[in-house]
């Protein structure tokens, strides 16, 4: 199974990895619920985003600490 075969049981929405052009969809959703935006863009390759049709309409990010 790949990254873009992910999705979640009730079919309505499909979760696969953030790329390059969408980081402004991503920065207005974590804005919108008053969270920090600083440093998400340059870490995009540590986001998904959950999508209903084309539409972005939320996103995870896995914050690292370490080299393990």
């Amino acid at each position: 199974m790949t990254a873009s075969q992910i999705t979640p049981t009730r079919g309505a929405s499909t979760l696969t990895p953030a790329l390059p052009g969408e980081v402004d969809a991503i920065l207005d959703l974590v804005r919108a619920v008053q969270l920090p935006p600083e440093g998400i863009a340059e870490t995009m390759a540590y986001f998904w985003v959950a999508r209903e049709a084309e539409r972005i309409v939320g996103t995870v990010g896995l914050e690292v600490y370490d080299d393990l």
